[in-house]
């Protein structure tokens, strides 16, 4: 009997894929977290980051926190008002310092700033484009830049914000 002439009563079984379909902007989104991890990693080396102006910041709201109870700053420094141009990222760390220390409190306002920047510009690029893409995401190479080591945190935090105001107006 030749092999032709056999048959077998065998029912097609539909292939069944056990792979996951992720789609780009799922992509993208891991894209996004494995970016900011890189780009904290040098933050969480070290507890003083190498910055020159940083000290000054610790210092000045770790003295704004304790002003309260401690007479020696009530004889020697007077809270004025904070309506003076840059103290934004003094009130954030006067805030993160309800929870942590002021060294925590700054490396927190130093990560605030990286995520806020990569996080910004993902959104602004999704707002302009009308996907989500992993071009934005670029910018993280350029996240510790001369002005990150001169400690100008509040140019920082201000820039990281820019951004977002952009994307909400798009």
């Amino acid at each position: 009997m030749p092999l032709s002439d056999l048959s077998v009563g065998t029912a097609a079984v539909p292939h069944r894929s056990w792979r996951v379909h992720i789609t780009s902007a799922a992509w993208a989104h891991v894209t996004l977290a494995l970016c900011l991890v890189v780009a904290l990693l040098p933050l969480l080396a070290t507890s003083m980051p190498p910055l020159f102006d940083y000290p000054n910041h610790l210092a000045r709201v770790d003295a704004i926190n304790h002003w309260a109870s401690s007479p020696g700053l009530q004889a020697n420094y007077r809270l004025a008002s904070f309506l003076i141009p840059n103290m934004l990222s003094d009130v954030v760390m006067l805030a993160l310092m309800q929870v942590a220390d002021a060294r925590a409190a700054g490396l927190l306002l130093l990560a605030l700033t990286f995520i806020l920047t990569l996080g910004g510009l993902y959104l602004l690029n999704r707002a302009v484009a009308g996907r989500y893409s992993v071009w934005p995401l670029l910018a993280g190479v350029f996240l510790t830049n001369e002005m990150f080591f001169w400690g100008f945190l509040n140019y920082n935090l201000g820039l990281a914000l820019l951004p977002w105001g952009l994307a909400a107006g798009c």
